[in-house]
């Protein structure tokens, strides 16, 4: 298990698919933006921090395979949209404020966390309004959500749970509104899950007992049960995390920092600490949305807002 050290900006690697969010496996969740992901710029020597959109107490984010941006936080569950004259606005999607954190992409409908359980939104109709699924028994604070290689969305109870844990529920093949069940996929206490991310049959997650967190890697295996924790770096108290093309992007909420590292845990670049205020959540964007792969990051308490890591215009 490795913790965190300076510098710079990752090698060469070929062209890969971008996996966008904590909520993806590569054969469909991925998107379509082209890029080389240990070129990103996630370092004080190549960019800086931008402000993006001015939004409180924001927890999650999820950037679609069809190009659109969705935002979760303390008052609502958002779309990001781009005006003819470049600037970011929040459209709220549901009628009456409330919390709401992770969310995940299935076929054509994006399922999110938000008051009461579960809520599905169909994407193909840009007016659709979040339809609420139903209630998740037993958890306390339902949060990290991915989606699996079996088709099962894959939910922390963390960071502050009575009973520390990440569940599985399972849909309807032929009703994506329809809830058929939920089971406890594996108890972490005393460690306290956040995130989840998901590439291939491996589930990654940060766990914690504070003040310490780690980045740990459980694989699905062939009969669905949870393999071994490995526990691959560590680093302060982290909140989400992504899958992007061989890396992961991780926040370290604790220390304000974006940390890259590939899938083993080897430590690729990372921002300064302190270059964030408590990020909550970590992703990259693309067209039409932004010009080029951005990554955006959004903060809760103590800081706010969604901000991009940009880089230096020469």
């Amino acid at each position: 298990m490795r913790g965190i050290k300076s510098g710079g900006s990752a090698g060469l690697m070929g062209v890969l698919m971008l996996s966008a969010c904590g909520s993806q496996t590569p054969s469909d969740e991925s998107t379509t933006v082209p890029i080389d992901a240990r070129q990103l710029c996630i370092n004080a020597a190549c960019g800086s921090r931008q402000s993006i959109l001015d939004l409180p107490q924001l927890e999650n984010q999820r950037y679609t395979r069809a190009g659109r941006l969705f935002v979760t936080g303390q008052q609502n569950w958002y779309e990001v949209e781009r005006a003819a004259g470049g600037a970011y606005t929040a459209r709220a999607l549901l009628e009456a404020e409330g919390g709401c954190s992770g969310m995940a992409e299935r076929g054509d409908y994006l399922y999110a966390l938000c008051p009461g359980g579960l809520y599905g939104l169909w994407l193909t109709d840009p007016g659709a309004t979040p339809q609420f699924i139903g209630a998740l028994q037993g958890m306390t604070l339902p949060n990290g959500m991915a989606l699996g290689p079996d088709d099962r969305l894959y939910v922390s109870d963390g960071p502050v749970a009575l009973t520390p844990k990440i569940v599985r529920l399972q849909l309807d093949p032929a009703d994506p509104l329809r809830l058929l069940g939920q089971e406890t996929w594996l108890s972490t206490f005393p460690e306290f899950p956040n995130g989840v991310a998901i590439a291939g049959h491996a589930l990654y997650t940060t766990l914690y007992v504070p003040p310490l967190g780690t980045v740990a890697r459980i694989d699905i295996q062939a009969d669905g049960t949870p393999g071994p924790v490995q526990r691959l770096y560590a680093l302060g108290i982290a909140d989400d995390l992504a899958v992007v093309g061989d890396t992961l992007l991780v926040t370290d909420w604790q220390r304000g920092a974006i940390v890259q590292l590939d899938l083993d845990g080897q430590p690729l670049q990372h921002t300064p600490l302190l270059s964030f205020l408590q990020p909550s959540s970590v992703d990259v964007a693309g067209p039409p949305l932004f010009e080029r792969p951005t990554v955006l990051v959004t903060e809760r308490y103590l800081g706010r807002g969604l901000w991009a890591w940009q880089p230096h215009v020469p």
